[in-house]
């Protein structure tokens, strides 16, 4: 009878130890902004890489509506008259996708503007522009 307690009490330490361990590793990985346990509000510059901490209590709600402003008129940047394609010139995915813009005459239903990136630094710095405008890690996109 003490070895199945023993066994169940190993389990449950075992148990409470894995959850511990998985639930600490989720919070070392805050997003963007977000508000840890300390009440503070940690927000990561992307132009500097620098971070910049306050206290949530002193962010006040002027300061937020105003934030939101600034990020509806970044994003209405990149919304301009016609969509924006990005493509590489020796991509086997981007073939597909003009073959099929092709083979549906897509060009003549939808005004859009195609910039290849793999061989213009310019389009492929404006690609990653776009990327971080919209709170994207420019590592992790590509074309198409």
């Amino acid at each position: 009878m003490s070895n199945k307690i023993l066994v169940l009490g190993v389990l449950v330490v075992g148990l409470l130890v894995g959850s511990f361990f998985y639930l600490s590793q989720k919070s070392e990985a805050p997003s963007e902004n977000s508000v840890s346990n300390s009440g503070k509000i940690e927000e990561v510059k992307k132009e500097s890489g620098q971070k910049e901490i306050e206290d949530a209590d002193s962010v006040s709600e002027k300061e937020l509506t105003e934030e939101s402003v600034e990020t509806r008129e970044a994003f209405a940047d990149l919304q301009g008259d016609k969509p924006i394609y990005y493509y590489g010139s020796t991509c086997s995915h981007c073939k597909s996708v003009m073959d099929y813009l092709d083979k549906n005459d897509i060009y003549s239903k939808m005004d859009f503007i195609k910039k290849e990136v793999w061989a213009s630094k310019e389009n492929s710095k404006e690609l990653t522009e776009a990327a971080l405008k919209c709170g994207l890690n420019p590592a992790e996109i590509g074309v198409p």
